[in-house]
Parts: structure tokens; C-alpha cells; sequence
């Protein structure tokens, strides 16, 4: 069985390196990577272009997304977005819509001292989360 590929398309040009799925619903999401403070997250509709689903304020020094990671459980919803040298989790309860998230105080969490960080992974059980930085032989740390 062959695998279809879905060609999905921003409305404008747009530098994306942060993509996530959401769950609950399986909706596909991209956060711009710009050198600005504000970014902007889209839905991305199968068959279709990307919906602006509402934007971001990062107060980083250098706030172009790398990396984000979604997780829920029964409880709530927790949202990583990840730069190269800082993590924020945004937090919702377990039905809280992206575009409600979006809207929720930016949390900064702990990471380890790395080059340059371009990923951020919940575990399975959210207790925890892995992080690692571009080059040659990078470590992969986790934050309990």
C-alpha cells in the first residue's frame, strides 16, 4: 500500500521549522520561524492552505522557533515552544483549543546549557521531556 502525500501551503512564504499535531483532533500546526517577537501559528488543512491560528510573543533575545512539542492527558494540555537557547511550555486545561492556549501565559523551563537548541520532546507520560542541540554529536538531555 503506497502512502499519499498531502500538499499543504502557507498563504505567504513563511521560514517553518516548528510542527506539531495536535491529539485530540490530529490537526497539523506550524509556528514561523522569524526574527521577530511576534510569530504566527498555523493550522494547516489537509488539501488546502495554512489558517492563521493566532500568534505568539517571545521576549527572547533570539526568538526564531525551532522546535515545539504538543502533550495532553486527562488532566491538561501543555504546549513547548522551543528556541535556540530557551524552552517555554504554554498551559491549558485538557480541552483547551490552540488558539485558547496561545492566549495563556508563556512558562520558561529548564534546559541544559546547549550550542544551539533545535528540539524539544515530551515523554510519553509528560513527566519529562528531551532536548538537544544541532552539530556534530550532540547530547541528548532530559529534563524530569
Amino acid at each position: 500500500m503506497g502512502h499519499r502525500v498531502h500538499d499543504r501551503r502557507l498563504a505567504r512564504r513563511a521560514d517553518v521549522e516548528a510542527i506539531f499535531v495536535d491529539p485530540r483532533d490530529h490537526a497539523v500546526y506550524a509556528i514561523e520561524k522569524v526574527a521577530a517577537n511576534q510569530v504566527r501559528v498555523y493550522h494547516l488543512v489537509l488539501g488546502g492552505t495554512a489558517e492563521q491560528s493566532g500568534t505568539l510573543t517571545l521576549s527572547d533575545s533570539d526568538p526564531r522557533v525551532t522546535a515545539a512539542d504538543i502533550f495532553v492527558d486527562a488532566c491538561n494540555t501543555r504546549l513547548a515552544i522551543r528556541t535556540h537557547w530557551s524552552l517555554h511550555e504554554l498551559r491549558g486545561t485538557a480541552d483547551a483549543s490552540i488558539t485558547t492556549l496561545l492566549s495563556s501565559p508563556l512558562a520558561s523551563l529548564p534546559i541544559a546549557a546547549e550550542d544551539q537548541g533545535e528540539s524539544i520532546a515530551y515523554a510519553a507520560d509528560g513527566a519529562s521531556y528531551f532536548t538537544t542541540s544541532e552539530g556534530k554529536n550532540p547530547p541528548l538531555h532530559v529534563v524530569k
